[in-house]
């Protein structure tokens, strides 16, 4: 199992959501679900946080009726970034990274929480993931 401390390791997949359609909007969200959902088969003792997973609904509804704006939806991000031990950017926008996503990298950089970029290639994504689960342990052990 891996675990830091006395918990389970927590990445958070940092992925585009915005899209200039409500149908991109969706196929974005469902892309990165996908994402999660071959990684926690791949690594099933890492809990995987997809942004517009689970909560997605809730969000776009707050959001378009002026509850959350888009900066209030990235400040609660970047706080559950601050819980995880790493960060996986998905890149489906050929290394042209979303105001969001930038945000959110900016985020674990500034607070050396150990990040790395992957496209949706299952290779790539393990080899990612290995380097992410070193970059942690290299914290760990520091």
């Amino acid at each position: 199992m891996v675990v830091k401390g006395d918990r389970m390791l927590k990445i958070y997949i940092s992925h585009p959501i915005s899209s200039d359609t409500a149908d991109g909007k969706a196929n974005n969200c469902l892309r990165a679900r996908r994402v999660g959902e071959f990684l926690q088969k791949e690594f099933p003792h890492i809990h995987w946080y997809v942004p517009g997973a689970d909560t997605e609904e809730f969000v776009s509804r707050a959001h378009r009726r002026g509850y959350l704006s888009f900066e209030q939806i990235l400040i609660i991000d970047c706080e559950i970034i601050d819980d995880c031990d790493a960060v996986l950017q998905l890149d489906y926008r050929n290394g042209e990274s979303s105001n969001g996503c930038a945000v959110e990298q900016l985020h674990a950089l500034l607070r050396e929480i150990p990040i790395v970029g992957s496209t949706e290639d299952e290779d790539e994504l393990k080899h990612a993931v290995e380097y992410l689960l070193e970059q942690i342990k290299y914290r760990k052990d520091k």
